[in-house]
C-alpha cells in the first residue's frame, strides 16, 4: 500500500489556455477544492465557489461554439473595472482527457458519481461539469425557446455592439459585451418598439421594477412573432407602443 501524498496546494485539475471573452485572453483555470484560479499574462484572479451566482451553458447561434457563464457577486475586480461575469468560448469539436489530482476513494466520497477520476470528452462539457460539481449549483441552458433560424438566441445590439439575448426559463440573458442576466421576476414591463433605423428591425427593451431600462435593438423583423409568443407566455407585462 503505497500511500499517495495529497496536499492542499495541489490543484485538483488544471484547464488550460481557456478563450475567455471577459475579462479578455486566455487564461489557465486551476481548479481547487473551495477556489478557482484564474491565471493570465497579465490578471490573476482568485475567485471562491462561494461568490458565484449561476451557471449558464450556452450555444452560439453559429452551432459551432458554446458559452461557459460564471456569474459572480461580489464581481473580480480590475482597476476600476469589475467583472459580474466570467464569459469563457469554446469550439464544439475540442475534446480533452481529464484525470483528477485525487484518488478513486476521494472523488467517490466528494462528489458521490457527479465526477470521476478519469474523464474524457468535449472541453466545453468538462469545463462544465467539473464546475458545476465544485459549486454545486444547477446550470441553466436555454429554455423551449427557438428563434426565426432556429437558434435559442437572437441576434440583436446592445450599448453599441452585436450580440446574442437568450430567452431562458426564468429570464434573458445577453451575451457578451456587456453581459446581461435580467430574471423575470424583477421585469416591470416589457415593450416591443419600432426598428430605429429601418423597418426590417424592431427593438425590445425591458424595465425592471428598479426603473432600469434596457434597449436591445436592430432585432430582425421575423423573430417578433417568436419572442412576443414567448414573453406572453411567461406571461410578461407587455406594454406595446410600437408595431
Amino acid at each position: 500500500m503505497g500511500h499517495h501524498h495529497h496536499h492542499h496546494g495541489d490543484a485538483i485539475c488544471i484547464f488550460r489556455e481557456l478563450q475567455c471573452l471577459t475579462p479578455r485572453g486566455r487564461y489557465d483555470i486551476r481548479i481547487y477544492p473551495t477556489f478557482l484560479h484564474l491565471h493570465g499574462k497579465t490578471f490573476d484572479y482568485k475567485i471562491p465557489y462561494t461568490t458565484v451566482l449561476r451557471l449558464f451553458l450556452l450555444p452560439h447561434k453559429d452551432q459551432r461554439q458554446m458559452f461557459f457563464v460564471i456569474s459572480l457577486d461580489p464581481p473580480i475586480k480590475q482597476g476600476q473595472t469589475r467583472y459580474h461575469f466570467l464569459i469563457l468560448l469554446f469550439s464544439k469539436d475540442e475534446d480533452i482527457s481529464l484525470t483528477l489530482n485525487m484518488n478513486e476513494e476521494e472523488v467517490e466520497k466528494r462528489f458521490e458519481g457527479r465526477l470521476t477520476k478519469n474523464m474524457s470528452g468535449s472541453l466545453y462539457e468538462m469545463v462544465s461539469r467539473v464546475m458545476k460539481a465544485l459549486v454545486n449549483r444547477k446550470i441553466t441552458v436555454p429554455g423551449n425557446f427557438q428563434g426565426h433560424s432556429g437558434a435559442q438566441c437572437i441576434t440583436c445590439s446592445y450599448k453599441a455592439s452585436s450580440g446574442l439575448l437568450y430567452p431562458l426559463e426564468r429570464g434573458f440573458i445577453y451575451v457578451h459585451k456587456p453581459p446581461v442576466h435580467i430574471r423575470f421576476d424583477e421585469i416591470s414591463f416589457v415593450n416591443f418598439a419600432r426598428g430605429t433605423t429601418t423597418t426590417r428591425s424592431f427593438d425590445f427593451e425591458i424595465e425592471t421594477k428598479q426603473g432600469t431600462q434596457y434597449t436591445f435593438s436592430s432585432i430582425e423583423r421575423e423573430e417578433y412573432g417568436k419572442l412576443f409568443d414567448f414573453v406572453n407566455a411567461k406571461k410578461l407585462n407587455i406594454k406595446n407602443r410600437g408595431l
